[in-house]
């Protein structure tokens, strides 16, 4: 029977991703072979269930999701086999935790895969993360110096004031400051 190979499916793509997933699960499931009479044993494999909750991350923010899971024998391995975390968090291999600070915005998703010590039960789930933009400065920094005006030098950070020629402000570590010049 053809399928994807036969002509009527030449033009049809799957998504990349769809299939990297695809190809995660047949890689983890062990699917060589359909037919149960070539398989060497008719034991069905034992699941690990995975439970965790993704919060949306921000970017610069510090993140930190703990996985859970249920079935096999501890200590248990973690990994991603296929996507990828947000370039900033890494997944610990032993917890199952994923942290760090993320560094850049979109939505990122990844197959997690656990394994028990003995490797006899498995266990894999599709996930994602989302991650935002930090929201704007909800108090921007503004300065009113009266009876003077004060105009910011194109190209810089500094400011001048017109009335005072000698002194020169600007921006340290959030605050305004005055600085007399001594030409």
């Amino acid at each position: 029977m053809y399928i994807l190979g036969s002509p009527r499916f030449r033009n049809f793509r799957l998504p990349a991703f769809i299939a990297v997933l695809l190809a995660a699960l047949l890689a983890t499931i062990g699917c060589a072979t359909l037919d149960p009479a070539l398989s060497t044993t008719n034991a069905a494999p034992k699941r690990i269930a995975i439970s965790v909750s993704l919060p949306t991350a921000t970017i610069g923010k510090l993140y930190n999701a703990v996985v859970s899971v249920n079935g096999g024998t501890a200590p248990y391995h973690f990994a991603t086999k296929a996507g990828e975390l947000p370039p900033g968090l890494i997944l610990d291999a032993v917890s199952g935790s994923i942290s760090g600070t993320p560094r850049a915005e979109g939505y990122f998703h990844f197959v997690l895969t656990v394994a028990d010590r003995s490797g006899d039960a498995a266990g894999l789930k599709i996930l994602g993360i989302g991650v935002k933009k930090p929201a704007a400065d909800p108090h921007p920094v503004s300065v009113v110096v009266s009876p003077f005006s004060i105009q910011r030098d194109p190209g810089s950070r500094s400011v001048t004031s017109v009335c005072s020629a000698g002194i020169q402000y600007g921006e340290h570590r959030g605050s305004v400051v005055g600085v007399r010049r001594q030409d």
